[in-house]
């Protein structure tokens, strides 16, 4: 009974991803604008719900000492805040530093998920590697996808992210990079 439940939980947030990919018609340029600044808040309520529904520890958005944490959850023993964004253009190496900042705030050896739905800039996964500790990975919008379905958990797709990470530095692994190359 609890299995059904659980997958029932998920397909309702794979409905809820798919809804938040349709633009509404009709919209007016300032009604759009506002959607699409909704859909961004959605997703942190998706990802964190995503979390809740494989009974990992996790909390949503909450506002701390002047920043917004868009999330937080634990994968085995490994504390992570979350930043999802939804926006137009890929997420900058700027965008991800400023995140790396919040993080510096808390307790260390806490690690950062960053999900941008658009990728990355070209520039961003090797800007956060390059001499520097690596207390933050990155996911797209076909990681999200991956963990949504329900042949692969969230949990695993963050596992994927932190051994690729440990072991060569890659802090943009994808999930479907992994499942290609399982045997």
């Amino acid at each position: 009974m609890l299995l059904r439940m659980e997958v029932a939980g998920r397909d309702q947030l794979q409905a809820r991803w798919h809804e938040l990919q349709q633009v509404p018609a009709g919209l007016k340029r300032s009604g759009l604008a506002s959607w699409k600044r909704g859909r961004g808040y959605e997703l942190e309520k998706l990802i964190f719900e995503l979390a809740r529904s494989e009974r990992l520890d996790a909390a949503p958005a909450y506002r701390g000492s002047g920043e917004q944490i868009d999330g937080y959850f634990m994968v085995g023993h490994r504390h992570f805040l979350l930043e999802a964004k939804w926006q137009e253009d890929p997420v900058t190496a700027s965008e991800v530093f400023a995140f790396q900042g919040k993080l510096r705030g808390k307790l260390l050896g806490t690690l950062g998920l960053f999900v941008s739905v658009n990728g990355f800039a070209d520039d961003a996964p090797s800007a956060l590697v390059f001499g520097k500790e690596i207390d933050v990975v990155l996911a797209d919008r076909s990681d999200i996808e991956l963990a949504l379905d329900p042949a692969h958990t969230f949990e695993e797709m963050v596992r994927v992210k932190m051994r690729a990470a440990a072991r060569t530095g890659a802090v943009y692994y994808t999930y479907q990079r992994w499942l290609d190359a399982a045997p």
